[in-house]
């Protein structure tokens, strides 16, 4: 650590505060070519293979079913894009570790932003890859179950990370249904529909 400190023209103090507050950042992604990906990194291919089940599950999905699970694969989809962009980004900055260290004010406030931003897109998703997960297998009514269920809590992008209104389009979804789904509410009484999250908790415990 002196030599690399005298390197960089730092204290080894200064360079050993340095590693350790990059480590904090990199930790829930981790490095692009470490032998264990890290959670987040992992939860981008989870959910890019559960994007691809539920886009091929709604092409014999049963009518009514149909356009619900095509909209959450395509929402899935977006986030999946916009988390690689991401990714992307965070691993051409850790490229080089040296220029990074030495250039530490102007370089490590854009590798903690990277980090924040693809867990506050990823948040919400480790459910829908789990009760989808969950729901192969069983009978096609149980599926298209599960759907619905993911369909009422999907993690929108924010508009203005997107190219089109996920939420007007939802409401259309949903309208094409013939009822209005809301978030954590059963359909048919506009109540909390406490069962549903139940079902969450259940499934995010298994998943945990």
């Amino acid at each position: 650590m002196a030599r690399a400190a005298a390197s960089l023209k730092l204290t080894p103090t200064e360079l050993f505060a340095r590693v350790e507050e990059l480590s904090d950042a990199i930790c829930p992604i981790g490095l692009e070519r470490a032998p264990k990906p890290g959670r987040l990194r992992r939860r981008v291919a989870d959910l890019s293979a559960c994007r691809d089940k539920m886009a091929e599950w709604s092409r014999t999905a049963p009518e009514e079913s149909a356009p619900v699970g095509r909209f959450c694969a395509d929402v899935a989809g977006l986030t999946i894009d916009l988390g690689r962009e991401v990714l992307a980004a965070f691993n051409g900055k850790l490229k080089d570790i040296g220029p990074l260290l030495s250039h530490w004010h102007r370089e490590m406030p854009h590798i903690r932003d990277l980090s924040i931003r693809l867990a506050w897109l990823l948040d919400g998703w480790d459910y829908v890859v789990a009760c989808w997960a969950e729901s192969e297998g069983k009978e096609r009514q149980e599926q298209c179950e599960a759907m619905e269920d993911i369909f009422r809590v999907l993690p929108l992008v924010p508009t203005r990370e997107a190219t089109t209104d996920l939420h007007a389009e939802k409401v259309r979804v949903a309208r094409s249904q013939r009822r209005t789904v809301r978030p954590y509410e059963d359909w048919r009484t506009g109540e909390r529909d406490l069962e549903l999250i139940q079902r969450i908790e259940r499934v995010k415990a298994k998943a945990a």
